[in-house]
This record gives structure tokens, C-alpha cells and sequence, in this order.
């Protein structure tokens, strides 16, 4: 027989009596003291340190320890932004820094190297992060080059000195000309790896709780099965920032569970915090002939079973994310958003919107995705975009509004806020919106979903789905969509000796205030690829000279680079290609970056120049 909301209550109600009785004794406790203990972890910033990861096969081509923890940090920071607690990254430089200071080297793999580093670090940092990319290849297709990288990630908990989260991935960059250089495709690999094991990361929702009272060696524990807490489970037990124990969950009922004590270093009290970890497996540095699958793996003992975790999560809390159209613990059904300007297959402008979804929205049924909606914030007729496939993470604003799909759905009484009596229905049609993007104009976005959720499982008990749509959530900050810049000076293909001014014209569009920085691109190579490409901007050292940032140059009216040394940077070469690329400064995180060299500006078409 189905189990009902209302039978899962009675078990909460008798286990909340049960508690109860714990929770008296706590009473008897320092009001100061206890206080203080129930802040916890969870209401703190999380800090993070990324290390070098540890290279079993390098190469000449890319320093792939370095870049693998670049782009996992970029991947980590990206995905993590919004997140609560506050995941907090230091700086790869201050990283370095303190392992010079402590004369450790990188990679690092011990566990008391990571104590040490961890709690060295200014401010400390709760996790480090270690990886390795044991085994990389490059394969030779049809239609040219492909690269695969596999890489494993682990975070370890600083105070217990355990690991406590990761992943084991593998990553495979696009198809490439046969003549892209093996650097450009193992960056590729490496960025989709790093994105993968961020991805598993965050999906592995490890689960929370207080010790409520203890017994010889056992504590009886705030959360069970609902939460996710499952028997064979590691755990490890903080008192505010310091570890105090590690345990392993015995006995588990919906709604409390009892851990054993492993190994007390300071013993347990009531108002202790536990946290279940999850020991990653292991990449054995065998390559998956399906780029899109795990690599094979090892698992250490006492790994502890996870199996069935996000099918419980989804009952936690589930009133309390419907009442308040939103998670119980403050987290939006939608993540990530992003807003890059770009430009489409002919060089017409446009936003690209991304999105990560929550893990809650999964399955078929229950809490399921329907649609996809972004809002434009010039707009509030209705959605610039309804994306009706639930697997979709991106789609366009331009100026035909084309990744538009009727219908979307309309935002009522029923939708924003559900009745205790009925089961809010599918929305009806909308009406497109009949504003379009302006080139050189910041706009800023925001996305939500509609989402469905078996009648059965809620109060009403109804059959069929109930349709909700979650609140906003804003992207992380502006996108000016803007035109490719016109080169007119150099000419094709002319020969120019010593320093050189590069002309071009403005881009300056809708909105006059807009600042512009212009950069100068050149390259031994026409698609510019990363290794042989020099770019003059603030991110090369001493090349900040050359670029130049314009708040006034009305559209089409030229500009010019100062004299630029740039054979200085290639000599010997007689053929080079240049282009400019151009972005607004106040966008973040700015343009789609360029496939291969990264930079996140919108390029111009390219020329030749000859070198005397």
C-alpha cells in the first residue's frame, strides 16, 4: 500500500516526540554555550584551496597540472557562486605562496601536508582540493583530431585531514582541424573534465545534522533516511569549526538515526554537527572508448553506500519547497545563470543565457522539469525565451527573439502559490514579446522553470501532475550584445617593418555610456590557436599599453592602436594574422569566450600582415 504524506507525518510527529525528551535536557546547558555550538558549519562560508594536480604523463605540449586546476577553479567558482553555504575560493596565488612559506611542493598528496596547508592559509580553509590527471590522449578521426583527458578530483575535509567528496571523469574536446596543435585540443579536454567533475560534485548532496543526546558509544542524530543518512555510512562529528569524532550510521528511521562512534578525539556532546563524506573513487587511468561515460575506477573500502540518496532528498522538505516556491535550506530550483554576449553562425549579435538546474529537478514525475523560461529585464510582457525541452541548459536572445517557443506559461494565482485544494493546471499561450536586442545596449537576465509534481505526493492527494513555476533567478551580471569591429588599416597582406598602428571602427551602439575595450590579436596561425597567439591586453605582462578603451567614439568612426612592437613576439615568422576583439567592461563574466584562445572578447574578421 502507498505510503501517504500524512503517514510519513505520524512518523515524523512520534519521532519528534522522542527528540523532544533529548531536547529538554539540553536546556539544562549555558544558553551562551549552546548557542554557540548550534551555529555550526552550516551557517559559515566554506573556504576552498585548489592545489596542483599530480600528472602521471606529461607533456612538452601544456603544463596539464597547472591548467587542470585553473579550469577547475573556473568551473568551481562559476557553479558555485550562488550557492549556501557560501563556497568561498582562495586565490591560486595565495595558494602557491603558502606552499613556498611551508616549502611544501606541488602536486600534494598527504594528508598532513593538506592540514598543514589548510590551516596555514589566511583565512583558513575548511576543504583543499587535490587532483590528477593520470592518462591523456589524442586520437585521429575522420574529420581531423580529438583530445581525451581523465582526471580525477578529490576534496579533503582540513580538520579531519579525510577525504570527504570528489569525482573520477573524463573529458573530450569537439573535433578539430588536423593541423590544431595538441595543446589547444588537451586545454579543451581538460575544460570539459574540469565541468564534469564539478557537475558530479554538486549533484553528490551530502547530508547534515545535530546530535540531539548520546549513549556509551552511539548519538541519536536530528535527520534519518529523509535527509539522505543511509546505514554504513562515514561520517565525521565538528564541534563549530574542529573535528571531535568520526562515526558510522548504525540504524536509520525516517526522520532520526543513531551513529556509532568510530574514533572519539574529544569525545561528543549534544548540538555536535554531523556530516556524512563520500570517499571518491579512483580513475585507474583507463580512457572510456564513449567519450561521454566515467573512466574505470577503483573504490577504497569504507567508501559507505550512497545508492538511493537523491531519491529520498526529493521527499525532504518537499512542503516547504512548495509552500515557499523555493528550497527549504535557501536554494533556488535554478543555479548558475549566466548571460554572454556572442555572435550567431554569420556574425549577427546575440546573448547566449545559461543555466544549471537543482539537483531536485530529476525524474519524470515527481519534480520534474517541463520548461525553461527567460526573462529579459526590458521586457515584462513575458518570457524572451520558453524552452520546452527539459534537457536544454542554454538558449539565445537576438534580434527575432528565434529560440522564442509558444506557449509559455502564464504566471496566476495558482502557478506562483499552490491551494491546499487544488492542482494547479499547465498554463496557457503567451504572446511573444515584440522588443528585440539592441546591439551595444547591457541587458540583464534572469531564468526560471516550470516544474511538475505527482498530485499523490502532495496534501491534496489528486491524481495526475501539479504545475509550478519557481522563482527567479537573476544571472550573475550583464551582457552587451555588440558587432564584430571592421579592420581598415593595415591593409591584406601588406609588409610593415618595426612598431605598428592598428585601425579599426567603433562599435558603439544603443547606449553611449557603454566603456569599450579594444585588444589587439596576433597569431602565427589563421584560427589563432592559444600556443602561438599573442593577445595585447591587461592579461599579457607589460602589454596593457596597447589596448584601447573607449567611452565616446560614436559607431563607425575609426580608432587606432598605439605603435605596437608585435615582431618582437614572433621572429623569424614572415605570414601573421590579426584581428581586434572588443568587449563592454562592466560585462561579467563577459563574451562567450573564443574556442580556442579563450578570451572573452567579440572578434573581428582577420588579415594578414607581412613582416619585413
Amino acid at each position: 500500500m502507498r505510503r501517504t504524506i500524512f503517514d510519513r507525518a505520524r512518523s515524523f510527529v512520534l519521532a519528534t516526540w522522542v527528540a523532544a525528551a533529548a531536547i529538554l535536557a539540553l536546556m539544562a546547558m549555558p544558553a551562551a554555550s549552546y548557542a554557540q555550538d548550534e551555529r555550526g558549519i552550516e551557517d559559515e562560508g566554506e573556504i576552498y584551496a585548489i592545489t596542483d594536480f599530480a600528472v602521471s604523463k606529461p607533456t612538452a605540449d601544456v603544463d596539464l597540472g597547472a591548467e587542470a586546476r585553473a579550469e577547475f577553479h573556473r568551473e568551481f567558482d562559476k557553479a558555485n557562486q550562488n550557492a549556501k553555504p557560501a563556497k568561498v575560493l582562495t586565490s591560486d596565488d595565495t595558494v602557491a605562496r603558502f606552499v613556498s612559506e611551508l616549502n611544501l611542493s606541488q602536486p600534494i598528496d598527504r594528508a598532513s601536508d593538506i592540514q598543514r596547508l589548510g590551516q596555514a592559509l589566511v583565512p583558513q580553509a575548511a576543504y583543499i582540493v587535490t587532483g590528477t590527471i593520470p592518462n591523456w590522449r589524442i586520437d585521429t578521426t575522420k574529420g581531423g583530431k580529438t583530445a581525451t583527458v581523465v582526471m580525477g578530483v578529490t576534496i579533503w575535509d582540513v580538520a579531519a585531514g579525510t577525504k570527504v567528496n570528489g569525482a573520477a571523469v573524463q573529458g573530450t574536446s569537439g573535433v578539430r582541424p588536423a593541423d590544431t596543435a595538441n595543446s589547444a585540443l588537451l586545454q579543451e579536454a581538460i575544460r570539459r573534465a574540469a565541468f564534469n567533475a564539478v557537475s558530479e560534485i554538486n549533484k553528490r548532496i551530502l547530508p547534515r545534522a545535530s546530535i540531539l543526546s548520546t549513549l556509551n558509544e552511539e548519538a541519536y542524530v536530528n535527520q534519518g533516511g529523509r535527509s539522505g543518512f543511509q546505514v554504513g555510512q562515514r561520517v565525521i562529528i565538528r564541534r563549530r569549526k574542529e573535528q571531535v569524532a568520526e562515526g558510522e550510521v548504525k540504524s536509520v528511521d525516517p526522520e532520526s538515526c543513531f551513529v556509532r562512534i568510530t574514533r572519539s578525539i574529544k569525545g561528543v556532546r549534544p548540538g555536535d554537527k554531523v556530516t556524512a563524506i563520500f570517499i571518491p573513487p579512483v580513475p585507474t587511468g583507463s580512457i572510456s572508448a564513449n567519450s561521454d561515460s566515467a573512466p574505470a575506477t577503483k573504490r577504497k573500502s569504507g567508501s559507505g553506500s550512497l545508492n538511493g540518496l537523491f531519491q529520498v532528498i526529493l521527499v525532504v522538505g518537499l512542503l516547504g519547497l512548495l509552500l515557499g516556491q523555493g528550497r527549504s535550506g535557501g536554494n533556488d530550483l535554478v543555479n548558475g545563470v549566466t548571460a554572454e554576449a556572442d555572435l550567431d553562425n554569420v556574425g549577427t549579435p546575440r546573448v547566449k543565457i545559461s543555466w544549471v538546474p537543482d539537483t531536485f529537478l530529476r525524474g519524470n514525475n515527481e519534480s520534474a522539469p517541463v520548461q525553461w523560461q527567460v526573462w529579459r529585464a526590458t521586457e515584462s510582457t513575458g518570457p524572451i525565451v520558453s524552452v520546452l525541452d527539459p534537457n536544454r541548459r542554454s538558449a539565445v536572445d537576438d534580434a527575432t527573439i528565434t529560440d522564442y517557443i509558444d506557449p509559455h506559461v502564464v504566471r496566476d494565482t495558482d502557478n506562483s502559490s499552490p491551494s491546499s485544494g487544488k492542482c494547479p493546471a499547465y498554463g496557457a499561450s503567451g504572446t511573444k514579446p515584440a522588443t528585440f536586442i539592441t546591439p551595444g545596449v547591457p541587458y540583464r537576465y534572469s531564468v526560471e522553470v516550470v516544474y511538475k509534481i505527482n498530485g499523490l505526493s502532495l496534501p491534496i492527494g489528486v491524481a495526475g501532475n501539479c504545475f509550478f513555476i519557481s522563482p527567479r533567478t537573476d544571472a550573475i551580471g550583464q551582457a552587451t550584445p555588440l558587432i564584430k569591429p571592421t579592420l581598415q588599416n593595415p591593409d591584406d597582406g601588406v609588409t610593415v617593418a618595426g612598431a605598428t598602428s592598428f585601425k579599426f571602427t567603433s562599435v558603439r551602439g544603443g547606449n553611449s555610456s557603454v566603456a569599450l575595450k579594444y585588444v589587439l590579436q596576433v597569431s602565427s596561425s589563421p584560427i589563432f590557436a592559444p600556443n602561438v597567439t599573442k593577445t595585447f591586453d591587461q592579461e599579457g605582462v607589460g602589454t596593457d599599453q596597447y589596448a584601447v578603451l573607449d567611452t565616446a567614439t560614436a559607431a563607425a568612426q575609426s580608432l587606432a592602436t598605439p605603435p605596437v612592437p608585435f615582431q618582437s613576439s614572433f621572429p623569424g615568422v614572415k605570414t601573421l594574422y590579426w584581428r581586434i576583439g572588443v568587449r563592454n567592461i562592466a560585462d561579467n563574466p563577459g563574451p562567450v569566450p573564443d574556442q580556442l584562445s579563450g578570451k572573452r572578447f567579440i572578434f573581428s574578421d582577420a588579415r594578414t600582415i607581412k613582416t619585413a
